[in-house]
């Protein structure tokens, strides 16, 4: 609020206080980084930010830890709150990383950056979104063999993070690999059907009509759709396949059913646990 302000003195004074204490450090480092970064102290700027960057890291690490713990013990309405709460630091603090990263991202050159962020892997050798990062510096120079190896490391250690098999079909499109366009988005719909969006699925059916693969896309949309006829975006998208494909009575019978449940829910717990260490 005092940066904001333009009153860099009680600003520092707050985040330093804060750092001594302990409460919200991390954020205190950031807050002294981009003060010494406007003050053209790229060097103390680097310092604090590493600094940051290793507590919110360390915390994320044992937040996660606590969560795998509540997950395990989450049988009472107490222990259900304790999940509840700790997802959303967790959330909270993960938003933190990323927001700093891109920060840090676009105030450096690349090759600044991709040390730094290789410094930060040799400590966090496991951060998934570390990796996910290079493999966007990488593609963004047009390294392609170099992004792949590295979203392909995200893909080994956390299968079908929905962030990573986006990414591949950037990659895909990037290189005009239409093919593997395809591949990426049929992927997405396989493991996260229920968080593609519109967009999503527009993009899925036309990368299955520039290949000629939209028969096999009207079958595959089709077994999901009688998987989890809840979904209408899905239904929707099922049933313009099908009619792309030619199979209009099909398409009329998909359009004609009444709105059912799922066939069996998933649990909501599933996405949440994703291991940073």
């Amino acid at each position: 609020c005092y940066a904001r302000q333009g009153q860099d003195s009680l600003a520092v004074q707050t985040f330093r206080r804060a750092i001594r204490t302990g409460d919200a450090a991390p954020q205190a480092y950031f807050g002294l980084a981009h003060y010494a970064w406007r003050r053209g102290e790229s060097k103390k700027s680097d310092f604090y930010f590493s600094a940051g960057l290793e507590q919110l890291l360390a915390s994320l690490k044992e937040q996660q830890g606590q969560l795998l713990l509540q997950v395990k013990k989450a049988t009472s309405t107490e222990n259900a709150q304790k999940l509840k709460r700790l997802v959303a630091a967790n959330e909270d603090y993960e938003q933190l990383l990323k927001d700093e990263l891109h920060w840090y991202q676009k105030h450096h050159p690349p090759a600044q950056t991709e040390a730094f962020l290789n410094r930060l892997l040799q400590r966090f050798p496991k951060n998934a979104f570390l990796r996910l990062l290079l493999a966007d510096l990488m593609l963004q120079q047009g390294n392609f063999s170099q992004a792949q190896h590295y979203v392909d490391d995200v893909l080994f250690m956390k299968p079908d993070w929905p962030q990573a098999l986006r990414f591949k079909i950037r990659l895909a499109k990037a290189q005009g690999n239409h093919q593997a366009v395809f591949r990426g988005y049929l992927n997405l719909l396989y493991h996260h059907s229920g968080q593609m969006t519109r967009k999503d699925f527009r993009a899925l059916i036309e990368s299955a009509r520039a290949i000629g693969q939209i028969k096999n896309l009207a079958q595959q949309l089709l077994l999901l759709h009688e998987r989890h006829p809840e979904n209408q975006l899905l239904k929707e998208f099922t049933i313009e396949a099908l009619h792309l494909a030619g199979d209009h009575a099909r398409a009329r019978q998909v359009a004609a059913e009444k709105p059912r449940a799922a066939r069996k829910a998933k649990s909501a717990l599933t996405p949440l646990i994703e291991t940073h260490q």
